[in-house]
């Protein structure tokens, strides 16, 4: 995953986390642990993404 990317998503879970939190409608152990689960998610989400688009490009032609 794009390291520009990702620092994007782990600042944007961070700061929506931060805001549940404050709000009192989680906890900070509950915010981690979404917070991991959705990071672990997108990093399946883009390693499937780029496995499918990888073997599209290395088909072989039919002629």
């Amino acid at each position: 995953m794009n390291s520009n990317l990702s620092s994007l998503i782990r600042h944007f879970l961070t700061a929506a986390g931060g805001f549940l939190v404050a709000k009192g409608l989680a906890s900070a152990d509950q915010v981690a642990e979404l917070a991991g689960a959705v990071v672990s998610i997108a990093g399946v989400g883009w390693s499937v993404y780029n496995n499918k688009k990888a073997a599209k490009t290395d088909a072989p032609k039919a002629e």
